[in-house]
């Protein structure tokens, strides 16, 4: 399976623990903002963070490498993902 540079960083840093999210907001009445990010330790608990491209995040979804959790921040609005069983297999 081929992987960009950008695909790669983000399953070796969620391999190290880091965990993704996802956000989508808007600025004024009509621009949508989608930003994705990986923390260490886990979103919101204050440790680094990496941002990454939003369709980085759905190419690994759509490769079936990692997956949507059920949101445990509604009210942030903030989806979490999670390392498929390929994507902890996989040798980078």
């Amino acid at each position: 399976m081929k992987l960009s540079k950008n695909q790669i960083k983000v399953l070796q840093l969620m391999q190290q623990g880091w965990e993704l999210g996802s956000s989508v907001g808007t600025i004024g009445f009509t621009v949508i903002v989608r930003r994705a990010w990986l923390q260490k330790n886990g979103i919101g608990h204050g440790a680094p963070i990496e941002n990454t491209k939003i369709v980085t995040v759905n190419s690994l979804v759509r490769k079936g490498l990692v997956e949507k959790l059920s949101n445990p921040y509604v009210m942030t609005q903030c989806t979490l993902y999670r390392l498929t069983s390929k994507g902890k297999e996989l040798k980078l």
